[in-house]
């Protein structure tokens, strides 16, 4: 199944491509990739709202049950899979049902209740573990 990004027509290829693309780049171009780094999260950064934690259906004010009916009717969320295709979207008509604002606010109480340990997206854990490094004393995950 493709990505947002790469239903385009031209898309440029796959994460795993585009990564490496940027990375030679920015070599060719002069920078130390030893101090630089690309992520590319597929499909994108909201990937990391759905842990399967409580604390998720808690805060968008639904049940798991209802949450996930919506995300299979939306077609956000096949049954065989641990997280949505589409979480940005999905995301954004559970704020719409609710009448609720899309803020930063929701962000911030699912990372201070959750935390940002429980993503295991490949690219989620490799921003974390950059993050962790270039400020070790800083960064708290």
């Amino acid at each position: 199944m493709s990505t947002h990004w790469q239903e385009w027509v031209g898309a440029p290829g796959d994460a795993k491509y585009l990564r490496e693309n940027i990375r030679q780049q920015l070599y060719k171009n002069g920078w130390d990739t030893s101090n630089a780094n690309v992520i590319v999260i597929e499909p994108e950064l909201e990937i990391w709202v759905w842990s399967d934690s409580s604390v998720v259906a808690e805060e968008l004010r639904l049940t798991w049950d209802k949450i996930k009916a919506l995300a299979q009717k939306r077609g956000d969320w096949p049954q065989n899979q641990m997280k949505p295709t589409r979480p940005k979207e999905l995301l954004a008509a559970i704020l719409r049902q609710q009448n609720s604002p899309h803020s930063s606010a929701l962000f911030q109480a699912l990372a201070a209740r959750i935390g940002l340990t429980r993503c295991q997206d490949n690219a989620f854990i490799l921003l974390r573990q950059i993050l962790q490094n270039w400020f070790p004393s800083k960064v708290k995950f």
